[in-house]
């Protein structure tokens, strides 16, 4: 009895392996290159082969040729430029850059930063980059929720049913007028979708029935079913490829999500950076309006000293009146300088940097004055393998053609092949035991093949959905030449910005020359000219038009040498090499008690 029941299990254990292993043999017969087609490298000839991406490849060719016409023509018009004059010398340094780095209020509490130890705290402290930094983590719960159609579930029921109900036929209950029915039933079973479509389903039924039937033989009846039930969708919904669309599609949707917070990480970070030089520029013009200041000062102390000699009202006067204006451009510019680290605080958020009365942030890097000579050709190079639109841009069109595809499937009738065997077994007197005995011992089981057939008349929604994901590959090839051409005209603008701030550096700094050796020559003559009465009031108007000047050069050179480092660091953002400039990119962590995952940046080491 033994081995004729383990024969019989043996069976439906080859019929129920044999069903699955057709049903998965295909997902092991494909090749799992999945995420080698994610990268969606156009270097790549599979990528070029993927008939949804030939719009791709079409617009990319164009770019390419545009690109390099733009690299031949990436010269300044010569037929109108100005001459602008010899190079800053390597040796020259602005005497304010001293100052700026130092302490400008002795009884503050200091803090001295550079551009790199800003990105830092940033991105270690920045509510706002956390912010972005949970978008890719949402998004990989739908990776995660779209591999749960495949997980196995495990089900049960149980029912009691109680009948009572009049009979229309004496051959039901043989005799009395009703039909009195009790029973008890129980199923345990498992339920599995394998990525061909293939649903497979193994379940154990058990229950007790009696009822007041003559014909009931025997009475209090146990009865079991083991029952093995496989369906395979063959047009709609089959496939490998169409069952593992789904995941492909959260895959590059959680894709996207990473190229969108590096993206907006980069945007910070140049935020952060213009901010940097923003204090940089603030701190500057507060030591040059204090420096005019204290010149100002000595020339009305020097007029108030020969005030009895040769000095007149007139001029002491005039002097008094441009310090008093001086000195409020001074605590207007202190305003600017808080509100500049102001600025900065709220862009990193660091909880160690305390924004207080006697707080001063220092900025230790002074502008670099080295030339740069950016080539538009080699910018966008560089922008096409590393900005991160360009990347969301393709893997937006990769994924509507795959969705594309799975409504082209979708436009195909539902017939689905089903196949069962299943397994009976009775016993009298509520014997549930051994009606599972019976189950194996008594014949050899029952087996039913089935087509289910459904196709809506018209099919009108799968043709729309169809249209719909058509215009959607449509519309991103669109998108992705509206993108490109926007990372063209970005990167030229900051290519030619680049060239133009330092030609402009230049221009600023032989004008802050000029105006020095003129005010030098005019405190050269400060003796000869305030001893001649005639000459006095002239001179002093002119020093305080020359002190003006100055003020004024030094400040337009200081606002060239900040927008050319500027222009710099939006040039690296502008080639997506900006997270490279400074060494850090994201990485994948689990934090909080809770274990909950986040994508934060980092350095990176061993570069």
């Amino acid at each position: 009895m033994v081995n004729y029941r383990a024969m019989q299990f043996g069976r439906v254990a080859c019929v129920a392996a044999s069903l699955t292993f057709l049903t998965v043999a295909p997902v092991w017969a494909e090749p799992d290159d999945w995420e080698e087609r994610m990268q969606l490298d156009i270097s790549q000839p599979q990528w070029k082969d993927d008939r949804h991406m030939d719009r791709a490849a079409v617009i990319v060719d164009a770019m390419d040729e545009k690109a390099k016409a733009i690299g031949r023509d990436d010269v300044p018009y010569r037929t109108d430029s100005v001459e602008i004059g010899a190079a800053v010398p390597s040796a020259f340094k602005p005497w304010w850059h001293s100052k700026v780095v130092s302490q400008l209020n002795p009884n503050s509490n200091a803090v001295v930063e550079t551009p790199e130890s800003l990105v830092l705290r940033a991105i270690a402290n920045s509510a706002q980059i956390k912010v972005f930094s949970d978008i890719p983590v949402i998004r990989e719960t739908a990776e995660l929720e779209a591999r749960g159609r495949f997980d196995t579930h495990l089900y049960a029921e149980g029912r009691h049913t109680d009948l009572d109900e009049p009979v229309g036929s004496e051959l039901t209950t043989g005799g009395p007028e009703r039909l009195l029915e009790d029973e008890w039933l129980w199923k345990l079973g498992l339920r599995k979708k394998f990525v061909t479509g293939t649903e497979v389903d193994l379940s154990q039924r058990m229950g007790v029935r009696d009822n007041n039937s003559e014909f009931f033989v025997p009475a209090d009846q146990a009865n079991t079913r083991v029952a093995l039930t496989i369906t395979q969708p063959l047009l709609n919904g089959a496939g490998v490829r169409y069952n593992r669309s789904t995941l492909d599609l959260a895959r590059i949707d959680a894709n996207v999500a990473l190229d969108e917070f590096k993206r907006q990480v980069e945007s910070h970070l140049l935020e952060v950076m213009r901010a940097y030089w923003g204090l940089w520029l603030e701190r500057s013009a507060l030591v040059q309006r204090r420096k005019v200041v204290d010149d100002t000062s000595l020339l009305v102390s020097e007029l108030e000293n020969r005030s009895s000699l040769d000095a007149t009202g007139a001029q002491l006067s005039r002097a008094r009146s441009e310090l008093v204006r001086r000195k409020s451009d001074v605590v207007r510019s202190e305003s600017a300088v808080r509100n500049a680290e102001a600025r900065i605080l709220s862009l990193i958020n660091d909880p160690s940097l305390k924004f207080s009365e006697g707080f001063e942030l220092i900025p230790e890097v002074s502008p670099t004055l080295s030339r740069s000579e950016p080539r538009t050709e080699t910018a966008i190079a560089m922008a096409m393998e590393n900005r991160s639109e360009i990347k969301q841009s393709f893997k937006q069109l990769r994924a509507a053609g795959i969705r594309a595809d799975m409504s082209k499937r979708e436009l195909q009738p539902v017939l689905n092949l089903v196949l069962q065997y299943y397994r009976d077994g009775l016993a009298g007197e509520g014997d549930t035991s051994r009606a599972l005995d019976n189950q194996w011992d008594d014949g050899d089981g029952s087996f039913v093949v089935g087509l289910v057939f459904d196709f809506p008349i018209g099919n009108r929604a799968a043709k729309a959905r169809h249209k719909r994901r058509q215009v959607e590959v449509r519309q991103l090839s669109e998108q992705l030449r509206t993108t490109l051409e926007t990372v063209l005209l970005e990167l030229q603008v900051s290519t030619r910005e680049v060239k133009t701030a330092w030609r402009d550096l230049q221009g600023k700094y032989l004008s802050l020359e000029a105006v020095e050796d003129e005010l030098s020559l005019l405190r050269d003559r400060r003796d000869l000219e305030l001893t001649d009465g005639s000459n006095g009031a002239d001179y002093i108007e002119r020093l305080l038009d020359a002190q003006d000047r100055m003020v004024i050069a030094q400040f337009d050179y200081l606002q060239s040498e900040v927008s050319y480092n500027v222009a710099l660091v939006n040039l690296d953002r502008s080639t997506g090499t900006l997270l490279q400039a400074h060494n850090i990119g994201p990485e994948r962590i689990e934090e909080g008690d809770d274990g909950l995952p986040a994508w934060r940046m980092r350095p990176l080491t061993g570069n």
